[in-house]
């Protein structure tokens, strides 16, 4: 009888010992960054070429993130779009400055993108981008979980055609609103990583300004108010993505941009599996103890 109550033990301390290494996250070591990828190559002068601006938590919850990004007059920026870290930005990088800050409402990640820029390699030698006064916060705790910020150098070389290089264009300030508020023009970009059809999607300001249709992946909002505005794509209904902005700046356009990926894969239904299986093991467990009493 002592043999059959040890195998019985012995099989519920097997079992739980499984369900708990199967539904515990994984811990890794601490030691989150920042990073520029890539972060060196070469290219001919007027190349455009894309980099990415990534956080990296090293296996540790995140919810807030800040950076200052300078980048040199050998790089010009074409366009800058937003990734999928799900920021509300207190600092909104921009084609003209790139620096960020911004935290995740209700949620966190362990590791994402913050935003893709389009650069071109404007004048030979070496163009670099350089991260500082930056910050990581892990979800738990608000601790400043950064360890390493990764810069990027690149090498520009001259072209083997040659050509007039076309002048940049210039920055047009905010315009003046009649109560003296500066007004902004918000051109809003979106790109997808799969087969989305937008043809049937409405991009909103603050829930209730529809954008204007200005392409078929793009939408435009004039004459912004300065300050924080809330950004919506939606699709019959369904919410594709949300941003908070905040509109400032030298430049009267901003041009925002916004990446939707497919969503993460959701543990519920393992979670639930996990439970069901360990209540009905528990049901026969206890039958089983009946019986061997009995």
């Amino acid at each position: 009888m002592e043999t059959k109550y040890k195998f019985l033990i012995l099989f519920l301390a097997v079992f739980t010992a499984i369900a708990i290494h199967v539904t515990t996250p994984k811990m890794v070591a601490a030691g989150g960054s920042i990073n520029i990828t890539p972060n060196t190559s070469t290219y001919k002068k007027g190349d455009i070429f894309q980099v990415a601006v990534n956080i990296n938590g090293g296996g540790i919850a995140f919810n807030a993130a800040k950076s200052t990004v300078n980048i040199s007059p050998s790089l010009t920026v074409q366009s800058l779009t937003i990734g999928d870290c799900g920021f509300a930005f207190v600092r909104t990088p921009t084609s003209t400055n790139q620096s960020f800050a911004g935290v995740i409402l209700g949620g966190s990640r362990t590791g994402c993108t913050v935003y893709t820029l389009a650069l071109k390699a404007a004048a030979e030698g070496v163009g670099t981008i350089a991260l500082s006064n930056a910050s990581l916060k892990s979800q738990k705790g608000a601790a400043d979980i950064l360890s390493s910020l990764g810069n990027a150098s690149y090498i520009i070389i001259q072209s083997p055609n040659v050509g007039s290089s076309s002048q940049p264009t210039p920055i047009q300030a905010p315009i003046i609103g009649p109560k003296g508020e500066m007004l902004y023009s918000i051109i809003y970009n979106v790109s997808t990583s799969k087969a989305l059809a937008l043809s049937d999607a409405n991009a909103f300001l603050d829930s209730n300004i529809q954008g204007a249709r200005i392409a078929s992946d793009s939408f435009q909002f004039d004459k912004v108010p300065q300050g924080v505005h809330v950004l919506t794509l939606s699709q019959k209904g369904v919410v594709l993505s949300k941003e908070i902005i905040n509109v400032a700046g030298s430049n009267g356009t901003m041009i925002i941009g916004v990446s939707i990926k497919e969503p993460e894969p959701s543990h519920l239904w393992l979670w639930i599996f996990t439970i069901i299986g360990l209540i009905i093991i528990s049901i026969f467990a206890v039958i089983f103890y009946k019986k061997l009493r009995d």
